[in-house]
């Protein structure tokens, strides 16, 4: 089962505060709880977790999005939860991977950023 979308937006605190929240949330993960986070498009990014309970695994993205917030403000930012963590089915994760391919893809064509593989359950964050 894969677990945990959400989209997070989030005012440029600086890449250090940056890198920073998303280091410290993702340290909320552990073996059963791994807490993948990957870059989208800047600021998005999207968190994700694979595990067996689906209540296990919205409750640690949910914490992890506590810490990131947390360590945002705390350097004068701010975040905003574009999508809540949620359990997605394989259906639904291909149709997530496929807006997450057209966004970076979007990305790519402003920027020339080079789109990020997303893959199982995810939460995504803008900074």
């Amino acid at each position: 089962i894969r677990h945990g979308s959400s989209g997070i937006n989030a005012e440029y605190a600086g890449i250090d505060a940056v890198k920073a929240a998303l280091i410290a949330g993702k340290g909320v993960g552990d073996d059963r709880t791994p807490i993948q986070i990957k870059l989208i498009a800047p600021p998005r990014y999207v968190m994700d977790t694979m595990t067996l309970d689906k209540d296990l695994g919205k409750s640690v993205l949910e914490k992890a999005i506590e810490v990131v917030t947390q360590t945002i403000v705390a350097s004068g930012g701010k975040l905003e939860v574009k999508m809540a963590p949620k359990a997605v089915s394989q259906r639904e994760e291909s149709e997530l991977q496929a807006m997450l391919e057209r966004l970076a893809l979007e990305n790519e064509e402003i920027d020339g950023d080079a789109p990020e593989d997303v893959d199982r359950t995810f939460s995504t964050l803008n900074f």
